[in-house]
């Protein structure tokens, strides 16, 4: 069965894949999509793209543009999303920290309590100090995460 792949454009440059299998009536197509709730286009607007030409790699998925021909990763919204993720980790990390504190607070362990505290105080300036801006590709910024993560 046949695979027919269209990059759609979004009002914020981001963009969609559309998978299309075997060889269906594309405004039947237009109308089931458009029946989802998302935003209105058109088959003008449905650019074809062959699967070489997409990435594999979801990671970035926030991060993707198309150029008219191929789908790339934009790095500085690329940064934006890599932050986001980090800070799903960092969060979880100051959780855990809490348990942790408490614990070495019941003994009196001031030494333990100083070393967590430093921590958290890394973990919630991460989104400053963490500087993803000198990562140039994709595959080396999805692999950055600060020591302390």
């Amino acid at each position: 069965m046949t695979e027919k792949l269209f990059v759609i454009k979004n009002a914020d440059n981001t963009i969609r894949i559309m998978c299309v299998v075997g060889e269906p009536d594309m405004d039947k197509v237009l109308r089931d999509y458009l029946a989802t709730g998302k935003p209105v286009i058109t088959l003008n607007d449905l650019k074809p793209i062959d699967r070489i030409n997409c990435l594999d790699d979801k990671y970035f998925r926030d991060a993707w543009r198309y150029d008219g021909q191929k789908i790339l990763v934009d790095m500085p919204s690329a940064r934006i999303v890599h932050m986001n993720n980090l800070k799903v980790l960092r969060d979880q990390k100051l959780k855990d920290s809490d348990i942790e504190y408490l614990k070495a607070d019941e003994t009196n362990d001031s030494q333990k309590k100083q070393q967590i505290s430093s921590l958290r105080q890394q973990l919630r300036d991460m989104p400053i100090t963490f500087d993803l801006s000198i990562y140039a590709t994709p595959e080396i910024l999805k692999m950055a995460m600060p020591e302390y993560l």
